[in-house]
Protein backbone atom coordinates (compact mmCIF):
# COMPACT_ATOMS: atom_id res chain seq x y z
CA UNK A 1 0.00 0.00 0.00
CA UNK A 2 1.05 3.89 -0.83
CA UNK A 3 -0.20 7.16 -0.92
CA UNK A 4 -0.77 8.72 -4.12
CA UNK A 5 -2.14 12.24 -5.27
CA UNK A 6 -5.09 11.93 -7.86
CA UNK A 7 -5.48 14.23 -10.94
CA UNK A 8 -8.25 15.75 -12.94
CA UNK A 9 -7.62 16.00 -16.44
CA UNK A 10 -10.48 18.54 -17.49
CA UNK A 11 -10.64 17.98 -21.16
CA UNK A 12 -12.06 20.70 -23.36
CA UNK A 13 -15.21 18.41 -24.27
CA UNK A 14 -16.31 18.64 -21.09
CA UNK A 15 -14.77 15.12 -19.74
CA UNK A 16 -12.43 14.47 -17.08
CA UNK A 17 -9.85 11.63 -16.91
CA UNK A 18 -8.28 11.06 -13.93
CA UNK A 19 -4.36 10.62 -13.37
CA UNK A 20 -2.20 9.48 -10.21
CA UNK A 21 1.13 9.35 -9.02
CA UNK A 22 3.09 8.72 -6.18
CA UNK A 23 2.33 11.03 -3.26
CA UNK A 24 6.52 11.31 -2.84
CA UNK A 25 7.17 11.64 -6.63
CA UNK A 26 9.29 15.67 -7.45
CA UNK A 27 10.69 16.86 -10.02
CA UNK A 28 10.71 16.49 -13.68
CA UNK A 29 8.37 13.60 -13.90
CA UNK A 30 5.25 14.64 -11.91
CA UNK A 31 2.23 15.28 -13.80
CA UNK A 32 2.27 19.20 -13.24
CA UNK A 33 5.74 19.24 -14.61
CA UNK A 34 4.99 17.34 -17.53
CA UNK A 35 2.21 19.29 -18.00
CA UNK A 36 3.75 22.91 -18.31
CA UNK A 37 6.42 21.38 -20.10
CA UNK A 38 4.78 20.07 -23.03
CA UNK A 39 4.22 21.69 -26.35
CA UNK A 40 0.30 21.83 -27.58
CA UNK A 41 1.08 18.98 -29.83
CA UNK A 42 2.85 16.90 -27.45
CA UNK A 43 0.68 13.61 -26.37
CA UNK A 44 0.34 12.14 -22.84
CA UNK A 45 0.03 8.55 -22.70
CA UNK A 46 -2.20 7.66 -19.97
CA UNK A 47 -2.67 4.14 -18.78
CA UNK A 48 -4.48 2.37 -16.51
CA UNK A 49 -4.14 -1.13 -14.77
CA UNK A 50 -8.02 -1.83 -14.74
CA UNK A 51 -9.21 0.33 -17.38
CA UNK A 52 -6.62 0.05 -20.00
CA UNK A 53 -4.51 2.99 -22.00
CA UNK A 54 -5.76 6.84 -23.31
CA UNK A 55 -3.92 9.58 -25.40
CA UNK A 56 -4.58 12.95 -25.29
CA UNK A 57 -2.93 15.98 -26.99
CA UNK A 58 -1.78 18.53 -24.51
CA UNK A 59 -4.20 21.06 -26.61
CA UNK A 60 -7.31 19.15 -25.70
CA UNK A 61 -6.49 19.60 -21.77
CA UNK A 62 -8.64 22.38 -20.51
CA UNK A 63 -6.96 22.62 -16.76
CA UNK A 64 -5.86 19.83 -14.20
CA UNK A 65 -7.03 20.30 -10.88
CA UNK A 66 -5.56 18.22 -7.59
CA UNK A 67 -8.27 15.52 -6.13
CA UNK A 68 -8.24 13.65 -3.65
CA UNK A 69 -4.91 12.01 -2.06
CA UNK A 70 -5.29 8.46 -0.92
CA UNK A 71 -3.92 6.90 1.58
CA UNK A 72 -2.82 3.18 1.98
CA UNK A 73 -4.46 3.55 -1.79
CA UNK A 74 -4.75 -0.67 -3.40
CA UNK A 75 -2.17 -0.55 -6.01
CA UNK A 76 -4.20 -2.01 -8.57
CA UNK A 77 -6.88 0.28 -8.35
CA UNK A 78 -5.29 3.59 -7.85
CA UNK A 79 -2.10 3.12 -9.98
CA UNK A 80 -1.65 4.51 -13.35
CA UNK A 81 1.15 5.77 -15.27
CA UNK A 82 1.30 8.84 -16.87
CA UNK A 83 4.04 9.59 -20.21
CA UNK A 84 4.80 12.65 -22.18
CA UNK A 85 5.21 11.98 -25.77
CA UNK A 86 6.70 13.83 -27.98
CA UNK A 87 5.13 14.32 -31.58
CA UNK A 88 7.93 14.24 -34.27
CA UNK A 89 7.27 17.22 -36.92
CA UNK A 90 7.58 16.76 -40.54
CA UNK A 91 8.11 13.03 -40.06
CA UNK A 92 7.84 11.01 -43.75
CA UNK A 93 8.88 11.53 -47.04
CA UNK A 94 7.98 14.55 -49.10
CA UNK A 95 7.17 13.15 -52.38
Amino acid sequence: MKTVQIYNLHLVTGEVVQATEDYELKGKKTIVSLFQRADDEDIFLITDLLLGSCYILKKNIAYIATGDVRVDAEPDRFETNTCLLRRVKNCGSED
